[in-house]
């Protein structure tokens, strides 16, 4: 008998317990007073007796609960390897297809290596003979991915390995090895492990653990020839003005020492580079430097000055002598502009307040924080100059609030307004003795209501208006009356249209000056522009991630390839997915309000080709019973377009003891301790009942 957690039987140590309770746990008779034995003389009389266990029934049963619970814990099974010996076995074959097998010849090694390896695992099995193996080819970069399935004839996997080739993106080594140990313990046949990588220091997981595994029987590394050294250059750049840019780059030299394939190659600890920034092909500046291996180095390159307004990219060049690694060699950037945030005022079905213009336009071009287009004075709508609006809308008191089609239209199209609701005909205008205050603020909001100083607010007459169900209330006056009001955008325009994404806040104040004082405070400053970074934080997307990563995209929004490709269909430009990038270069993302640069670079970790040392294998493969399984809820599994359909959906399944190392024990030590409990229970209750009862 095996356990998968042996070390829950020190839990039999509480087996003392009940012998304790039984042992020492005796009743003492209580005492009489009898009248003629009080004018005898008292003598201690000595006693000797032989102290035995008391209720011996009673004590089995608990034993044996608190044995049953210790070997539930520690789940026995029934060892079968008598019979592993002459059972198919499963063979599955990973070759490393991340950026660094880029380097010199590595691909072409880890391919005549992945080969040979396919064909020498497909020998026959020494105890049945002409049994052979199954095999299965499968590849690393960001996720793994089987090619067909498990089978005994080879030619597919050939066939699909002569057609692989690296990719720009990273391979997570503890990932890998938990989706295969979960695809290993959904089969029957013991599974062997054979990777064949460059074996890089920096795809290694923080936690080593994530390298062992539970259902993998043998687990063996190929390395290829790493020895092989590498530049590689990151960088951005961000122009204050539109014409002078500042260049922050870190550069790396790396070298991967494989004694063992090239014990006489000596390894330079420094080597020269040159770093070259350029504008649509012309030199903006460049500058020559020594690196040290293993190191980062940071280089500000400042003042640099366009040739035109109209480049929006740079292009940034590590050139040096020591390079096997071309790909992170050369990046492209996308300047980023410190502009200021547009944000446009207007009015619909009604004409500009001034007094309520003027007071927004005063906070917005507080601190520089955002840039005020011109103002729409007609009355019709909202323009496309800007993505952030606040707009003044007549409002009937005690009615619900009839957003404008315009602002339907822009909320839906992914852009963001603040409604400032006017009184019509100035109905609601009352008199300062009438003073109301801010009641209560959602403090939980990003807006940050609650970090503000609203005592000396006073609100005169709040717009009032028809809240809904859905909206978030994030501030009241002192009555109760709602304030600032978030509603969803859905509810606000279509509770079946799915493909709405701006936001929409709704003011109760005319920010006349009368109505509240409310655009006098500083306060009202503080919310304006914490409100346009909300606004701005909406529909921001990253400037730069790594090649294999997927980005999230609202509806309404195409992605542009470097070479101007769009990579959305219709279908899915009209709802929000993920799109997975796996190239590098600058792409553009195009939302109905802008357009946004991204640029997707090679993974950092593989520029750095250091390769971890040999004692470093031995985190690799089975694991010691005492460590647990793995969480199979991370694991995500790339079929290969559905070849593998049945291999994937078993890993959506609960995880179960790998049938192929026993059979467990635990379903019938379940019913054995409810019993036990059960027993044990019913029987000591009727002990204490004759003891209350005092027989």
């Amino acid at each position: 008998m095996n356990f998968v957690f042996p070390a829950f039987l020190a839990g039999i140590a509480a087996l003392l317990l009940p012998w304790l309770l039984h042992r020492f746990n005796r009743e003492t008779p209580p005492e009489t007073p009898f009248p003629s034995t009080q004018f005898l003389e008292s003598t201690r009389v000595p006693v000797s007796r032989k102290k035995r266990l008391r209720h011996l029934g009673l004590f089995s049963l608990r034993t044996l609960f608190l044995l049953a619970a210790c070997l539930l814990f520690a789940q026995p099974y029934c060892s079968t390897d008598q019979n592993r010996a002459s059972q198919q076995r499963n063979v599955f074959v990973v070759i490393d297809r991340s950026a660094s097998m880029q380097a010199d010849d590595r691909w072409s090694q880890a391919r005549a290596k992945t080969a040979e390896v396919l064909n020498e695992s497909q020998a026959p099995t020494s105890a049945v003979g002409s049994t052979q193996n199954a095999v299965q080819l499968f590849d690393i970069a960001s996720t793994l991915t089987a090619h067909g399935e498990l089978s005994t004839e080879l030619s597919g996997a050939n066939a699909t390995l002569r057609n692989l080739s690296p990719s720009f993106e990273s391979a997570p080594y503890g990932l890998m090895m938990q989706q295969l140990d979960a695809l290993a313990s959904r089969l029957d046949d013991p599974v062997d492990v054979v990777f064949i990588t460059d074996a890089q220091e920096s795809n290694l997981p923080l936690q080593r653990r994530l390298l062992r595994t539970q259902h993998i029987d043998n687990f063996t590394l190929h390395k290829v020839n790493t020895n092989a050294a590498n530049l590689a250059v990151r960088a951005s750049a961000r122009a204050g003005d539109g014409v002078n840019v500042q260049v922050s780059a870190q550069v790396l030299y790396s070298h991967a020492d494989d004694a063992s394939n090239n014990s006489d190659a000596e390894t330079p600890n420094t080597t020269s580079a040159t770093l070259t920034v350029l504008a649509a092909g012309q030199t903006l500046e460049s500058r020559t430097f020594n690196l040290t291996q293993g190191a980062t180095e940071s280089i500000v390159l400042s003042n640099l000055v366009m040739p035109s307004a109209a480049i929006d990219e740079l292009t940034v060049r590590l050139d040096g002598d020591n390079d096997s690694l071309a790909i992170d060699n050369e990046i492209s950037v996308p300047i980023q502009l410190d502009n200021p945030i547009q944000v446009g005022i207007g009015s619909i079905g009604m004409r500009m307040p001034e007094e309520g213009a003027l007071f927004l336009r005063t906070a917005l071009n507080t601190d520089g924080l955002a840039r005020v287009i011109n103002s729409s004075n007609n009355g019709t709508g909202l323009s496309d100059e800007a993505s952030h609006w606040a707009v003044f809308i007549p409002h009937a008191a005690g009615t619900d609030v009839q957003v404008p089609q315009v602002v339907t239209d822009f909320v839906r199209a992914g852009g963001n307004v603040l409604l400032v609701l006017v009184p019509e005909n100035g109905s609601e205008k009352s008199s300062v003795s009438n003073a109301d205050f801010i009641g209560s603020i959602d403090t939980a909001h990003p807006l940050a209501l609650g970090e503000l100083d609203w005592q000396e607010t006073r609100v005169y007459s709040p717009v009032s208006f028809n809240s809904l169900s859905t909206d978030r209330i994030l501030m009241r006056t002192g009555s109760g009356l709602p304030l600032l009001v978030e509603r969803n955008a859905l509810s606000s325009i279509d509770s079946s249209d799915t493909q709405a994404s701006g936001r929409l806040l709704f003011l109760a104040d005319p920010l006349d000056g009368v109505a509240s004082d409310l655009p006098l405070q500083s306060a009202f400053v503080d919310w304006i522009a914490n409100t346009i970074r909300w606004f701005d934080a909406s529909i921001a997307f990253p400037t730069q991630i790594n090649a294999g990563e997927s980005l999230l995209l609202p509806a309404q929004t195409q992605v542009l390839s470097p070479s101007g490709k769009t990579l959305r269909t219709l279908a899915d430009s009209g709802q929000k997915n993920r799109l997975l990038l796996n190239e590098p270069g600058v792409y553009t993302v195009v939302t109905s309000m802008a357009e946004y640069p991204l640029a997707v670079t090679v993974p950092w970790e593989e520029s750095n080709l250091t390769s971890f040392v040999e004692d470093k294998e031995g985190f690799w493969g089975q694991s010691d019973p005492t460590s647990s399984t793995a969480d199979e809820s991370l694991v995500e599994f790339d079929n290969n377009n559905g070849k593998n359909n049945e291999t994937a959906n078993a890993l959506n399944t609960p995880s179960a003891l790998d049938a192929s190392k026993g059979r467990p024990w635990w379903p019938w030590l379940m019913p054995l301790l409810a019993l036990a409990l059960l027993a044990e229970s019913l029987w000591a209750n009727r002990l204490l009942s004759v003891r209350r009862d005092g027989v």
